[in-house]
């Protein structure tokens, strides 16, 4: 029995005490309630509770996602978004009316994942913003 010591992704960390960590096991059985406790928020999926402080966040903008760690599998998913938007011809270039301002777009980024909490894919999606 000790102290065990964990460090989200956001860099906060939450210790809890009289916990029995084997460190050389691929996972250890923590009870959520204790790491509700001691306030880390939980994501549950099928039969697995991830303390969300340790799940990395998805990319906010292009470059977060294009040059980070997994920038092959966002640029992928971008890729197939554009090509999506260009095959299914979702839009038209058009002059635009005097006095007029055109619609900003944003790129929203969010990793799929199955019943245990796997990543399955990447999907990167081009939206209207306003």
């Amino acid at each position: 029995m000790g102290k065990a010591m964990f460090k989200g992704a956001d860099g906060k960390m939450v210790g809890l005490k009289n916990v029995l960590w084997v460190p050389n096991l691929a996972a250890n059985l923590i009870s959520v309630r204790r790491l509700q406790k001691a306030g880390m928020d939980t994501s549950s999926k099928g039969s697995k509770t991830i303390p969300r402080g340790l799940i990395p966040g998805e990319p906010t903008n292009p470059k977060e996602a294009w040059e980070g760690p997994n920038g092959k599998e966002w640029k992928k998913a971008s890729d197939e978004e554009m090509g999506s938007i260009i095959e299914n011809d979702t839009f038209d270039l058009v002059n635009l009316p005097p006095g007029r301002k055109a619609i900003s777009s944003k790129w929203l980024f969010k990793r799929k994942t199955d019943a245990d909490g796997n990543i399955e894919r990447y999907k990167s999606r081009l939206v209207a913003k306003g």
